[in-house]
């Protein structure tokens, strides 16, 4: 069994940043990708944590969208409340501009803390998480030979 350079199997440090990643906190993620990225040689522990900041990065830019729109939204919402008074347009907007992107939010936030803790369970296995986009990128960037 690897070990890192804390003494910790390789497994472990890489389930330890998927677990992170599930409570969506960037900054810890990106801080132990650097510090694998700069201090350890492990080549799949390398890929691995790229790999969990690049999704905590990316569910994270999602959500981030989806408050946006709904920022927009719950104006335009409040504008066409005032407008058409309260009833039942005012049932169908609420729903439309304040429930539906908030459930929406939820669904991607379990989805996210599922997905994590999956990886996490196969990274401490040391199997390999399979998502074509970044593996083919990170293939092509972390070529052993120098070209």
């Amino acid at each position: 069994m690897e070990k890192t350079k804390l003494g910790i199997s390789v497994g472990l440090f890489a389930a330890i940043i998927y677990f992170i990643g599930a409570t969506n906190n960037i900054l810890i993620v990106a801080i132990m990708a650097g510090y694998i990225l700069i201090c350890e040689s492990d080549e799949w522990l390398k890929k691995m944590s790229i790999k969990a900041l690049i999704l905590t990065v990316f569910f994270a830019v999602f959500v981030i969208l989806i408050n946006y729109l709904t920022s927009f939204l719950s104006a335009f919402g409040g504008t066409i409340n005032n407008i058409a008074g309260y009833g039942v347009m005012f049932n169908i907007i609420n729903f439309l501009f304040y429930t539906l992107p908030s459930l929406i939010r939820t669904i991607i936030s379990v989805i996210q803390i599922i997905l994590f803790i999956m990886f996490g369970f196969k990274a401490y296995k040391k199997q390999d998480i399979k998502i074509k986009i970044i593996d083919d990128m990170l293939d092509k960037n972390f070529n052993d030979k120098q070209e």
